[in-house]
């Protein structure tokens, strides 16, 4: 499955919450998103013996939200922890070369990300 997806963030410093003054060594960033996209999948069906089917077809759309933490270490090094969560609707999923022909289905997913990086300027 193929998720095309564009998200928009905020990044907030919270890092006077905590009573931390020199965020030049250490800052707290909450950041919170939506994103939405297509699905574009390509799905190499043959049912009950009828032509193969192998194209790539957007066949529905995702909807998210998530919500993190990011640890700023003296402005360059970063550790991310996210939620995220979201819906997905596949309404057009080809099973045959006949557009006719076609299923569908609808799930939520939940995921968490960790990640570690860094903040470099070009």
């Amino acid at each position: 499955m193929n998720y095309v997806t564009i998200e928009f963030s905020r990044v907030d410093d919270i890092s006077k919450l905590f009573g931390i003054r020199n965020t030049d060594k250490f800052q707290v960033n909450l950041t919170e998103g939506l994103g939405t996209g297509v699905l574009y999948p390509r799905s190499d069906t043959k049912l009950l013996n009828k032509e193969r089917y192998d194209e790539f077809h957007i066949a529905g759309y995702g909807l998210s939200a998530k919500e993190g933490l990011h640890l700023v270490f003296f402005k360059h090094f970063l550790l991310v922890s996210e939620l995220k969560g979201g819906y997905i609707n596949m309404y057009d999923i080809r099973t045959t070369k006949s557009i006719t022909d076609k299923a569908n289905q609808t799930f939520s997913f939940f995921e968490t990300i960790l990640e570690v990086g860094g903040i470099f300027r070009f």
